[in-house]
């Protein structure tokens, strides 16, 4: 969490299972509705490097662990 709410989420994924995953991760921030303030997609190497930075409005997914699975479980329920 970067603040009292918002949060900074960084994705790494390796280029064999990128499966276009700076659109994946938009998806999910949009599905629970966190507006994106920032995000920006790196390529290095191999590996897609995706950061974001949301607000963070509701108060059940201002908890970092509990954001953090909410994001993966969505992320792996559209892969």
């Amino acid at each position: 969490m970067v603040g009292p709410d918002a949060a900074a989420l960084r994705l790494t994924a390796a280029a064999a299972r990128a499966r276009h995953a700076p659109a994946r991760l938009m998806d999910a921030l949009r599905w629970f509705d966190l507006p994106v303030q920032h995000a920006s997609v790196c390529r290095v190497g191999g590996v897609t490097v995706l950061d974001a930075v949301v607000d963070v409005p509701a108060a059940a997914l201002q908890d970092e662990g509990c954001l953090r699975a909410a994001v993966l479980h969505r992320l792996q329920q559209s892969g």
